[in-house]
């Protein structure tokens, strides 16, 4: 029979809560990548041609519309964007970069870094 695992009343508190404060902002199943086909994953710094408003919108709507793009983060300094993808291999992530990404609007260079093993992954935030 399957162990059900209960929070603290303590926790439940604080949950309750922070769903009425607004803190929560939702809940989510958290899915294993390699068992959905989606095990090769790349960190892509992305630096601008140009920063205008209008570019740095275009870029980040087009960045959104990208469902491999798991998260976008714009940066202080350069590069300008950090993005984290994920794909089921090298051969469909060459294809997403030559189709989608090299051609996102205000683009001047992409550098990509591929991931070898994930060590600290979706950590609750610190009390």
């Amino acid at each position: 029979m399957p162990r059900k695992i209960i929070a603290a009343p303590e926790k439940r508190e604080t949950a309750r809560a922070g769903a009425g404060t607004g803190a929560i902002r939702g809940y989510r199943a958290v899915v294993d990548p390699e068992a959905v086909g989606l095990g090769f994953e790349a960190i892509v710094f992305i630096t601008m041609r140009q920063e205008d408003r209008e570019t740095l919108m275009a870029f980040e709507a087009a960045v959104t519309a990208i469902p491999q793009v798991l998260q976008a983060e714009r940066l202080f300094g350069e590069p300008d964007y950090l993005l984290r993808i994920v794909t089921s291999d090298l051969a469909a992530y060459q294809r997403l970069q030559d189709d989608k990404l090299a051609v996102l609007p205000g683009l001047l260079r992409m550098t990509s870094t591929l991931v070898m093993k994930r060590i600290a992954h979706d950590r609750p935030l610190p009390a």
